[in-house]
């Protein structure tokens, strides 16, 4: 059996998986190792991919050659796109998926890969070298594989406790045992782990729900895809039904707070706020009784239908008389109760923006461990990781994404510069430069990094390569064609609800008013050439948002010039004279890599970066000198 490999991954979720994917597309002999090859890359939660921000996230995962988009389109029932009402810098998808298909697609991805092995078992310990750099992992049963990288992908198998009212077990997920002995390892390699927690929703039987009651939300009827690569299709298979709690729901909810193990504040975990539970709602929101429910199916194929916006952890019992007191659902069945579980995580500040521990070379964390929640955030580590890996693992420099190039690199930044006090949820608010990081973009943002480093083939570069020009090119063309007014052309733009033309204006400046689509000017531009609507929406984007765009891009030069100056690994806060001890304190802890990455630290204020600045450049100042004192000393 092969004992030695160049990446170990542990866990088979969606950070594990686009880790190992991701190191074994670039050559790396890669170990998958999860404790149940069945349950791969399984929905356990909502079965559904996308959303604002982290549709963004997936469109970026595909960019940088990752598997979570190729799967949805594999995978998909119902699809929409959202945030329509608001501009493109914030609109993306939201798939509903097959979850059983989903699963499959990933395995089936998976198993192209000749470098990926998998193994099932569980890893119990860490292994490192006399130099503290990882060596390899070992397995509950005894096997020892060898490898100069580890990914850590546990999700919420850490010290797993499932809590259901009363009750509570240890288990990573409902069914499946925890990862107890790994948690032991962490913290004896030095690094600090916290508790956090999540909830999930019952489930119901589809068959004893009264739909006549419940309002409908169908598929867009416009062919669409996630994947960059794919075949875009109307999806007719699966309306998603909506409903709302209503007074009774809250009023049981509130006789049975004393019965829920995780209700905010009282828990001995990490309160969560951005994706709570219904009595967290309740609890924290009392003048609110209407909540929207939403009735999501688990596939074409399933009678489980997955109630989003219940997420409870009350007792089996309570929830039974919340879902009946909801309109539509009087009736209905609990295939599977909600449940709370409470698990362990590493603070991420403990990480470098490669997601390296900075005390132990060579290990990589990715997903819920570094405190995220959602699949989406978790497969945005998870491929970062796997790329710095392998990176690692052949003695190249890291792969770094920016805050004003991804959504990925807004995650990381926040995680690794802030830290985390609960589940770490990725929205568009939190992103600064959102218009230059658009769903629509993410492929001319990030394939030519993903292939600098061998993540993705020359043939998906060059055509990316080719996209690009083409959206150039196109936009060009449109700047110097001259559009005379005409009557037909008059006729549409009043269609339009805009001004007719007077005079001649070129086609770029026309198509700069907010009604006016590319497809409305065909009819005075005989000679366009044949664009894909990919290409289409990205010149109408470029054209119509050009004056944003150029004010963001000055904004980014303030922005690149701090993050271009580093701060050298043995920098000496306590040095630094003038600024507070709270920003020493947390700078010393953090150890930034720039002095844009300090400028984020919390409790960093803008005087402390001015001087920080200054006593950088005393310090680069001091470095050369010494350095060429040296070189005079050591010449003959």
């Amino acid at each position: 059996m092969k004992t030695a490999f160049e990446v170990i991954v542990v866990g088979g979720g969606h950070a594990g998986c686009e880790a190992a994917a991701a190191a074994a597309r670039m050559g790396c002999s890669t170990l998958l190792v999860t404790t149940s090859i069945g349950h791969i890359a399984l929905l356990p939660c909502n079965p559904a991919i996308g959303g604002p921000g982290k549709g963004h996230v997936v469109r970026e995962i595909d960019a940088l050659g990752g598997l979570m988009a190729h799967a949805t389109d594999a995978s998909t029932i119902h699809l929409r796109r959202v945030n329509t009402g608001k501009g493109p810098a914030v609109q993306t998808l939201r798939a509903q998926t097959d979850r059983d298909r989903y699963s499959l697609a990933i395995r089936s991805l998976l198993a192209e890969l000749s470098h990926l092995f998998i193994y099932q078992g569980e890893v119990t310990e860490i292994i490192t070298g006399s130099t503290g750099q990882v060596s390899g992992v070992r397995l509950l049963h005894g096997p020892f594989f060898s490898a100069p990288t580890v990914v850590i992908a546990a999700g919420t198998f850490l010290n797993g406790v499932i809590k259901l009212g009363e009750v509570s077990y240890p288990a990573g997920r409902q069914g499946e045992f925890p990862a107890q002995k790994l948690s032991t390892s962490l913290r004896t390699l030095g690094l600090t782990l916290s508790r956090m927690n999540t909830c999930t929703p019952p489930r119901l039987d589809r068959r004893t729900i009264d739909t006549s009651q419940l309002d409908r939300q169908e598929s867009d009827p416009e062919p669409l895809c996630f994947s960059f690569t794919g075949i875009p299709r109307v999806y007719q298979e699966a309306p998603i039904l909506l409903s709302r709690t209503n007074e009774r729901t809250c009023d049981i909810i509130r006789k049975n707070f004393h019965r829920s193990p995780l209700l905010y504040g009282l828990a001995d975990s990490s309160p969560v706020r951005e994706c709570p539970s219904l009595e967290d709602k309740v609890y924290r929101f009392p003048e609110r009784t209407s909540h929207l429910v939403f009735l999501e199916p688990e596939g074409p194929r399933s009678n489980e239908v997955y109630v989003q916006g219940i997420f409870t952890s009350l007792p089996e019992e309570v929830q039974s008389q919340i879902v009946r007191s909801v309109p539509g659902l009087e009736h209905a069945h609990i295939v599977r109760p909600g449940y709370g579980i409470e698990y362990d995580y590493v603070p991420p500040t403990q990480l470098t923006p490669s997601l390296e521990c900075k005390l132990v070379p060579g290990l990589f964390l990715a997903g819920q461990i570094n405190g995220t929640s959602g699949y989406e955030e978790a497969a945005g580590q998870g491929i970062l990781a796997g790329i710095n890996a392998a990176l690692s693992a052949r003695k190249k420099a890291a792969l770094t994404l920016r805050r004003d190039e991804s959504y990925i690199g807004v995650m990381i930044d926040d995680l690794v510069t802030r830290g985390v006090v609960e589940p770490y949820r990725l929205r568009t608010g939190k992103v600064e430069y959102r218009l230059l990081v658009r769903h629509d973009n993410a492929d001319r943002r990030l394939t030519a990094l993903a292939y600098q480093v061998g993540a993705v083939s020359e043939e998906r570069h060059r055509f990316v390569e080719r996209k690009k020009e083409m959206i150039q090119n196109e936009i060009r063309r449109l700047d110097v064609l001259t559009v005379t007014p005409s009557s037909a052309l008059n006729e549409r733009l009043a269609m339009c609800q805009t001004s007719p033309l007077q005079e001649a204006e070129k086609a770029g400046s026309l198509l700069m008013r907010p009604r006016i689509s590319y497809r409305d000017l065909s009819s005075c531009d005989p000679a366009r050439p044949s664009l894909s609507p990919a290409v289409i929406e990205a010149v109408e984007i470029e054209i119509r948002y050009r004056g944003y765009i150029e004010r963001h891009s000055r904004m980014l030069v303030e922005l690149q010039r701090l993050e271009n100056k580093k701060i050298p690994d043995g920098f000496d806060y306590e040095a630094v004279p003038g600024i507070s001890s709270e920003a020493r304190d947390r700078l010393r802890h953090i150890r930034p890599a720039t002095l844009g990455q300090a400028s984020r630290v919390i409790g960093v204020t803008p005087s402390d970066i001015s001087v920080l600045s200054i006593m950088l450049k005393r310090w680069q100042s001091l470095t050369q000198k010494t350095d060429h004192e040296q070189e005079n000393l050591a010449t003959p």
